[in-house]
Order: C-alpha cells, then structure tokens, then sequence
C-alpha cells in the first residue's frame, strides 16, 4: 500500500482517488464553474475524502460565516481524527476573518507576492499560521473553448496548493 499526503482538491464531482508518485490524492468538486455552491455541498465533499482516507484536507475556499454543524465536523475531523486541514484566509485585502481559514483547527494561508511581501489582496490577522505566494501563479485552465491551457492567477487559494 502507497503512503503519502492525501488532499482535497475542489475540482472534479465526485470522490477520485490519484495518485501522483508516491502522494495519493482525493480530488472532489464542491463548487460550480463560478466558484459558487452550498454549504451542504462542500461538507459532502470534505466527508467523502475524509472516508477515503484523507489525511490532509485543503479547502480553498471562504465565506463569511458557516452553520455549526460544518464547524463541528471540522472540529471533529480535526481532533478526534487528526486530519490536517488548510484553508485559504480570504481575498478581501484586510483584517477580516473568512471560513473556515479562521477556524483555530484550520491552518490558514495569506499570500505574498514575488518580493516576498503581502499580496494587496490577501487577508491577514491573528488567525493566519503560514504564507505562501499567491500571486501570478502559472496554473492549469481550460479556455474557452474546452482546450487544456495554462494561465496565471493570484489569491489566497493559490497560497494554500
């Protein structure tokens, strides 16, 4: 059996175990092709990687608040399981606390920029434990016309792959 870093990414519907090398991934879908979805979605793919085997679950992602019941899970996913669990710190360019980055179970990532400074967009504060860059990260798209292409984006979500 391969051992390794097991992360959840937000791309695809449904639970698929990969693997890259040694590291087997559990890549899930919880958001729609505008970034946008249900609490109730993403708790179902947070579940799904977390029964798979996860040990490692990566949520970039954030809102302004989140229903007790998805902090309990966190909570107890967490604690009782001792899953790992990052979360972007938000993209608001301030103080301001995002879920489930500010989550004290949850280490949170802000992004600095290719000098090593703070990207303007990223969100700070008392709760953020680690920083990567986030800005102008060359990344995988598709275009549109459905055509695999590479291009560069900035955010917190970026800092926290």
């Amino acid at each position: 059996m391969k051992t390794g870093t097991l992360l959840l990414i937000f791309f695809a519907r449904f639970c698929v175990p990969v693997s890259v090398g040694e590291i087997p991934l559990h890549i899930t879908r919880a958001l729609d092709d505008n970034g946008s979805g249900r609490e109730s979605d993403i708790m179902e793919a947070v579940r799904q990687c977390a029964e798979s085997g996860a040990r490692v679950i990566s949520m970039s992602l954030g809102g302004g608040g989140m229903s007790s019941s998805f902090k309990d899970y966190i909570e107890e996913l967490y604690y009782d399981k001792g899953l790992l669990i990052v979360g972007a710190s938000g993209n608001n360019g301030a103080n301001v606390e995002k879920w489930p980055g500010s989550l004290p179970c949850v280490v949170s990532v802000s992004a600095i920029d290719q000098y090593e400074n703070m990207w303007s967009g990223s969100n700070w504060g008392s709760w953020v434990e680690l920083t990567a860059p986030g800005k102008m990260i060359l990344s995988t798209s598709i275009n549109t016309k459905g055509k695999s292409v590479y291009s560069y984006y900035s955010g917190t979500s970026m800092a926290g792959k």
